[in-house]
């Protein structure tokens, strides 16, 4: 257990230049006695790590002394956001519902690469999820360090006083090859479980900061061709986003531009079936695994890829033991706000997805899920309830029926799917 330093609200907050000499860092409690992963499982690290957390009303700050004998030999690579594994790296994961089962990982290199994650079910991974945070890394003669700066704005946590969060770290010596932990030494193998991490304790008068925030937009262009009239073309819209409780959000798209979304990477496809890209348009992708089931009944991709849309709603979050998931949007039309001659025609469908889900036991779940597409005269929709069991801690049992429902005969099917599991440090069976 780590005690959570609070930093007074007239006194000053770390300065994230990746030194760890701010005040603060030197009030606040640290933790120390990393254990390996690997290669010597359970055994002390060769190269200790020490940590601290302190924070202010509205930011989370994480620091981390990463010691190394010989520090000239750190290993520190260029790359892209999220390019983490070539280098050292340090990481922690927190769970600020402190339900076991879902949390936040955040990563640095000693050259300041940013990675983050969100984590659900214990051990699954969302990737595509993004955070606004700052780091900066340093090396120095006793190897390298970490300041992070995170705003709570980036979490979904309870209201209360002296909250206890989940916390662990996992550092990474390249060069030695040597995984680390603090915590975390389960048999249910080498992936991090939200379950078994430590705790970070003491965490109290914060705020999620945004309750609501607005970005509108405007397009606009112009194109002259000899002979003829100016064309003119332009489109406005916004996003909206109002933080119902520090633990659910709701979100609000009219006429969405994602043409600053990161492009899908050319995949060539010899098989008959289409390719799944990730989803990587913002409004998606927040809360997106809320949506997620063993038949994976709802695939975000889809909504806009035969028409514009024209709006979209969500929410998303958690209230008491329950995960909730409410999405609707419009695609077709003429889109509500563009303006100009160059106004396309598409598909007018709505698309909805409702998913609730229940926590039992220590890392189990219950849920049930719908979704479907309205036409005009036509429709298509599908349902079906699943559970999550996970019982002595290396075993899962998974499963889930759905059925389908759309026109003309003989068009409604179903399907069920199970599947048990058993997974220890050094093998995985299904």
């Amino acid at each position: 257990m780590i005690q959570a330093h609070r930093i007074a609200d007239d006194a000053t907050s770390p300065t994230i230049d990746g030194r760890l000499d701010d005040a603060a860092w030197q009030a606040a409690s640290s933790a120390q006695g990393a254990r390996q992963l690997a290669p010597q499982r359970g055994e002390p690290a060769t190269e200790d790590t020490q940590f601290y957390i302190v924070y202010d009303r509205n930011n989370l700050y994480v620091g981390f002394r990463c010691y190394d004998s010989e520090p000239e030999k750190v290993i520190n690579r260029l790359g892209r956001r999220g390019d983490i594994f070539p280098s050292d790296w340090i990481s922690f994961y927190i769970d600020p519902h402190h339900d076991h089962r879902t949390g936040y990982t955040f990563a640095t290199t000693p050259g300041g690469i940013q990675s983050d994650g969100y984590r659900y079910d214990d051990t699954n991974s969302d990737r595509n999820w993004r955070g606004i945070w700052w780091v900066e890394s340093h090396i120095d003669d006793k190897g390298w360090t970490a300041e992070f700066k995170i705003p709570f704005a980036n979490f979904r946590f309870p209201e209360g006083q002296d909250q206890v969060w989940g916390f662990d770290i996992e550092r990474l010596n390249k060069r030695k090859n040597e995984w680390t932990v603090w915590k975390q030494m389960t048999q249910a193998g080498v992936y991090t479980r939200m379950s078994d991490l430590g705790h970070a304790v003491g965490f109290s008068d914060i705020e999620s900061g945004k309750l609501f925030e607005v970005t509108p937009y405007t397009l606009g262009g112009a194109a002259k061709t000899s002979g003829q009239d100016t064309d003119g073309q332009g489109a406005i819209g916004l996003d909206l986003q109002y933080n119902l409780t520090p633990a659910l959000k709701a979100n609000l798209t009219v006429n969405p531009d994602f043409a600053q979304v990161e492009a899908d990477q050319v995949e060539i496809n010899l098989t008959r079936f289409p390719t799944r890209f990730p989803e990587k348009r913002p409004f998606f992708v927040e809360g997106n695994s809320f949506f997620e089931t063993p038949l994976d009944l709802f695939f975000s991709r889809r909504i806009g890829s035969s028409g514009d849309i024209v709006w979209g709603s969500k929410m998303t979050g958690k209230i008491g033991d329950y995960s909730v998931g409410l999405l609707n949007s419009q695609t077709g039309g003429t889109g509500l706000l563009e303006l100009g001659e160059d106004q396309t025609q598409s598909e007018d469908a709505l698309y909805s997805a409702l998913r609730v889900k229940r926590d039992v036991l220590r890392r189990s779940n219950i849920g049930v899920m719908y979704a479907g597409k309205e036409l005009d005269g036509a429709h298509s929709r599908v349902g079906g309830i699943d559970a999550n069991i996970d019982f002595a801690k290396t075993y899962k049992l998974q499963g889930q029926y759905a059925m389908s429902f759309q026109d003309g005969p003989d068009s409604d099917n179903s399907a069920l799917t199970l599947e048990f599991s058993q997974r220890n440090f050094l093998w995985e069976t299904v």
